[in-house]
């Protein structure tokens, strides 16, 4: 809830009592890894999405969340091959498809980052709007 208010930094108290009452709480790792992303604390968020996958491997929303992380780090080869390993295991997933787009489009690749991203669009066209106000634009 104090996410979906914008109230990072409550959440991610609200995460850490979460992660303290059950260590084994893989969603938990995986929404304190995504919120930290988002403000700025991508290295802490890194690590909680991997430990998400120790718990739960091959989780495609936990390898969507890593990968945004890798994005938000510059580090494409890696969101890339995140963004694929969850398409494999979620072929519709709309969130990995734009992204992936956005991590080729910073590499520069025009051609696939456009076509992923238009794909994405087609599913679901506030997936830009989403995306926007993490800093993430085409």
């Amino acid at each position: 809830a104090s996410w979906a208010k914008g109230d990072h930094e409550r959440a991610i108290a609200d995460f850490n009592e979460a992660i303290r009452l059950d260590p084994k709480d893989r969603r938990a790792y995986q929404a304190r890894c995504f919120v930290r992303a988002i403000i700025d604390q991508p290295q802490q968020g890194l690590s909680d999405c991997n430990e998400a996958l120790r718990l739960k491997p091959d989780d495609a929303a936990t390898l969507t969340k890593r990968g945004f992380v890798h994005l938000k780090l510059a580090q494409h080869d890696l969101a890339i091959a995140d963004f694929d390993a969850a398409l494999r295991l979620e072929p519709r997933q709309v969130d990995s498809l734009y992204l992936r787009g956005l991590a080729k489009l910073r590499k520069g690749d025009s051609e696939g980052g456009s076509a992923d991203a238009a794909a994405a669009k087609a599913v679901r066209s506030n997936v830009v709007g989403q995306y926007a106000r993490y800093g993430l634009v085409e």
